[in-house]
């Protein structure tokens, strides 16, 4: 079961949004707690005329200044009173505070923020998460700034039908059991008809989801993030996921392509599973 959620915030907009959201899923996947984290690093101590900083007392003091920033926060989701959770700081890099968490409190799922802006704004805001999908071994859910929690009935999983672990795909079961899901199993390729090795993966996703409600759907199209794009909005699919892989055309949803990330305009939860 997913027991331990975590969200980082940085007292933005997209990242409050993406709170109120783990604070309404861990309500209802039961979850026994709620991870709250905010990473800062402090400022390098160096001056040319020899002054001395005082780094400790500056910490303390944005530390309180966090924590002060954390109760309007708390106004702002009321959510929060409906689950166990716990707040903290961490002077750290982000990434690294999320690594060092996600070992220290056995870490079910990451629930992060994107806010899906465009040139510098993209870099900027959506740096941090992209940064976590790319780089750590949890799993992610990204939550567009706009996105609303609601049932989740209809959830699309692009594959690739190239060799995986299917217990990877472990969270889709905790998905079904909280909201009885439907998983559609989306293959996208220009080819026409599976390998043999391709039916092989395919076999293996049958057997793994042989207790849960699921669906295979084959699609001809050159453009991955655009073929699943338009299965999304014709099947009433209300969450992606994906599981990116280092070497292959799937790169091109994670930003190795000439399209945009997916993760910087999907309008739809995001969640992006370890290979």
């Amino acid at each position: 079961m997913i027991k331990r959620i975590l969200v980082p915030i940085d007292f933005s907009e997209c990242s409050t949004n993406a709170l109120k959201y783990a604070a309404k899923l861990a309500k209802k996947m039961q979850a026994e707690e709620l991870q709250i984290m905010h990473a800062y690093t402090s400022p390098v101590a160096y001056s040319d005329v020899g002054v001395y900083y005082n780094m400790e007392a500056l910490d303390v003091q944005s530390d309180k200044e966090l924590n002060e920033r954390f109760e309007e926060v708390k106004s702002e989701v009321p959510e929060l009173r409906d689950v166990t959770y716990e707040f903290t700081i961490q002077n750290a890099f982000v990434i690294e505070a999320l690594q060092t968490l996600c070992a220290s409190k056995s870490i079910d799922l990451v629930v992060m923020g994107t806010k899906g802006a465009s040139g510098l704004e993209e870099v900027f805001f959506g740096s941090t998460t992209y940064a976590a999908i790319k780089n750590c071994k949890f799993p992610v859910l990204v939550i567009p700034s706009g996105a609303d929690y609601k049932q989740v009935h209809n959830v699309a999983l692009a594959s690739d039908y190239k060799e995986i672990d299917t217990h990877i795909l472990e969270p889709l079961k905790h998905l079904n059991r909280a909201f009885m899901t439907n998983i559609h199993i989306v293959h996208i390729s220009k080819d026409e008809g599976l390998t043999h090795d391709e039916i092989h993966e395919a076999k293996k996703y049958e057997q793994f989801l042989h207790n849960v409600p699921h669906q295979f759907h084959y699609i001809i199209n050159d453009d991955v993030e655009k073929g699943l794009t338009e299965y999304v909005k014709t099947h009433n699919i209300d969450m992606v996921t994906v599981v990116p892989r280092k070497h292959s055309f799937y790169e091109m949803i994670f930003g190795l392509g000439k399209s945009k990330p997916i993760i910087f305009h999907t309008e739809l939860p995001l969640l992006v599973l370890p290979e």
